[in-house]
């Protein structure tokens, strides 16, 4: 691949040179050692105007919050797939651009030259938590979990769940979660008759450890926290009834908790003492520990995530999340308005910036979604920047 280099261009349309000193609002609390940005308080700050579509391969320092930023795509809607779903590999060598139509693209970890493209990917694809070189993955109207090689495209059928019963299995519809170990997962599932349900599956020992049927209701996501103690159940409709809102369940399906009655975008994620927590959004920015089932809020109410995403692929840092949003319209003027934010899970309310994405549409396919590496300093995302034309994947870092 060709670097291209820094322009004049560039520095005229508001971008600075990568090596250059610059301030950022909100200054303070340094934020992890140099690696990630300045903690400061989740505020409104007026956008500037969008500059110029960043060279591709080109490393520019953020405007306004002196981070830096990196466009590692070339081509439309090449770029991550979800903020649930990992877009580096666990030992951050790769990146896969898998978000909706061929050709995918796989990039180097840290250069993010493309190393290959291809268009065999299995569906929902995600990758392991221990293999650098293994994803998970179902088709939709299929029985199978799968496995992929992502250096020679070859699928592994791990399981076949059509003799359980079940005429479909789906990696929570392109939200599913696999513990931290590569142990367990839950898939949702479709049997005859049209019944919807999910299960623990132990992929260690290939067993089916728990079930749990819904009816005719399908959840929106089902997925298992971090260190695969429980199940997280999100129905698509709000409500107090039993498939309607967010719902926990311990691991073997017993002990259902409704944690709220509107369930919308969010992920699990550890504390920064290691416990279990699941973070949701909308309409308030909430932390629930997993034992306990205690609410913490970690932003203040009527930020503008509540029409966002959040993610807790940050495996190794513990103690954040990470969040983005969608909405350009009606959350114009609130706190953390077109931020690419990390967010403290322990009620401070203390957040780093780490830019803004500058996406304008509302379009599903353009918003950022934002996910961080493994190590949390750095963050993927896709920006139509400015409702321009192409939407491309962006790098965010300290």
């Amino acid at each position: 691949m060709v670097l291209v280099s820094r322009s004049d261009s560039f520095i005229r349309a508001g971008f600075h040179d990568p090596n250059a000193v610059a301030g950022t609002p909100g200054g303070g609390g340094g934020g992890g050692g140099g690696t990630f940005p300045p903690d400061t308080t989740l505020t409104y700050v007026t956008p500037p105007s969008v500059p110029a579509v960043p060279g591709y391969l080109t490393q520019v320092v953020e405007p306004t919050w002196g981070t830096h930023l990196e466009r590692i795509s070339n081509v439309n809607l090449q770029r991550n797939a979800y903020a649930r779903i990992p877009a580096w590999n666990c030992d951050q060598t790769k990146i896969l651009l898998g978000f909706s139509n061929a050709p995918y693209a796989y990039l180097d970890g840290t250069t993010y030259a493309i190393l290959r493209t291809t268009s065999s990917l299995v569906g929902y694809a995600t990758w392991s938590n221990v293999n650098p070189n293994k994803l998970y993955g179902t088709f939709t109207g299929d029985t199978n979990f799968y496995s992929q090689n992502p250096t020679t495209d070859a699928f592994t059928v791990i399981r076949n769940f059509a003799g359980d019963g079940y005429t479909e299995v789906s990696l929570g519809d392109g939200e599913g979660t696999i513990d931290d170990t590569d142990t367990r997962v839950v898939l949702m599932t479709r049997a005859a008759g049209g019944t919807q349900g999910a299960i623990v599956y132990n992929i260690a020992t290939n067993t089916i450890e728990a079930t749990r049927t819904f009816g005719g209701i399908r959840p929106n996501n089902a997925g298992i926290t971090r260190l695969g103690g429980y199940v997280i159940v999100s129905f698509s409709a709000d409500g107090s009834t039993s498939t309607t809102g967010l719902w926990k369940f311990n691991r073997d399906f017993s002990g259902g908790v409704q944690l709220t009655t509107t369930a919308r975008h969010g992920d699990g994620a550890l504390d920064a003492s290691g416990n279990e927590i699941f973070v949701t959004c909308s309409p308030n920015f909430i932390s629930y520990d997993m034992a306990s089932n205690t609410p913490t809020t970690l932003v203040a109410n009527g930020n503008a995530f509540q029409n966002g995403h959040v993610s807790g692929r940050n495996i190794t840092r513990h103690g954040w999340v990470y969040a983005s949003m969608y909405d350009n319209t009606g959350m114009a003027s609130h706190p953390g308005y077109d931020q690419v934010v990390a967010i403290k899970t322990d009620g401070s309310g203390t957040v780093e910036v780490f830019g803004f994405s500058n996406s304008r549409s509302n379009g599903y396919n353009q918003s950022p979604f934002a996910v961080p590496s493994p190590d949390g300093q750095r963050v993927a995302f896709g920006s139509d920047w400015g409702n321009g034309p192409n939407t491309y994947a962006y790098v965010f870092s300290a």
